[in-house]
């Protein structure tokens, strides 16, 4: 099979994985085309091709593609596409997400703060997340994709944030609220169900993630978690990610 990979700066982990570890797909022909930035990747399509949204790229982390003559090639040359990684909504505690910013989850103990002290109902807050994931580009690029593609497409979410995140001073979450744990989980649910139902509505494949007890405990272990941002897996992550799409073909 010919398959594209096509993500945000969450897809370097796949390729790192696929260069060190590259029998995990052997026999397929795989092509990279990576958008860094957490709510893409950011791209449009055009006469059948991916093409940067040029407003969205940052000139220090440009897209990159592997090899270079895949940029050249409409969707419908590939076999099946995976979209990584969709659905990013905290920022961890190096950036800060807008859609955990507009306002406080009320019965979780909101914290007076210099971030937000806008007390908001469950109810609207589910709205906020899902305003927030449906208006982001990766979310748009899924609907269009499925436009001018009708083959298979396999969806990755959005890692879960490493347990270091758990305990940092710096996660909004913990500055914001007594109970982080609880605004997390349901940040997480929220996030899960928007999710599913954007992949439900294009016909895509929406992975798990590598490991179902990592959903119950919220996060994803340290060892398997870059210690930058708290948001980027390693290698080894990346590698359990591609023996799932290949179970998934």
């Amino acid at each position: 099979m010919k398959i594209l990979f096509v993500g945000n700066s969450q897809l370097g982990c796949l390729k790192l994985a696929f260069d060190e570890t590259p029998d995990v797909l052997h026999g397929h022909e795989v092509h990279f085309q990576v958008f860094p930035g957490g709510e893409g990747p950011s791209f449009d399509l055009e006469g059948g091709k991916l093409v940067p949204i040029q407003e969205a790229v940052n000139p220090n982390f440009p897209p990159r593609v592997s090899p270079e003559e895949a940029a050249e090639l409409p969707v419908d040359a590939y076999d099946v596409i995976v979209v990584s990684a969709l659905g990013y909504v905290d920022g961890g505690f190096y950036y800060k997400n807008p859609a955990t910013l507009q306002g406080q989850l009320h019965g979780y103990g909101p914290k007076k703060n210099d971030l937000s002290n806008r007390p908001l109902s469950a109810a609207c807050y589910r709205s906020l997340i899902s305003g927030c994931l449906r208006g982001q580009d990766g979310f748009k690029f899924l609907s269009r994709l499925r436009e001018s593609f009708r083959s298979r497409i396999i969806v990755q979410p959005f890692p879960l944030m490493s347990e270091i995140v758990r305990d940092h001073p710096g996660w909004s979450l913990n500055r914001m609220y007594e109970d982080p744990i609880g605004v997390h989980r349901f940040i997480t649910q929220a996030r899960d169900e928007v999710l599913a139902a954007a992949c439900d509505s294009v016909s895509a494949v929406l992975l798990p993630h590598p490991d179902a007890s990592w959903k119950d405990q919220l996060f994803t272990p340290r060892e398997l978690m870059g210690r930058g941002d708290g948001l980027h897996p390693l290698p080894p992550y990346g590698e359990m990610v591609l023996r799932q799409v290949v179970q998934a073909l």
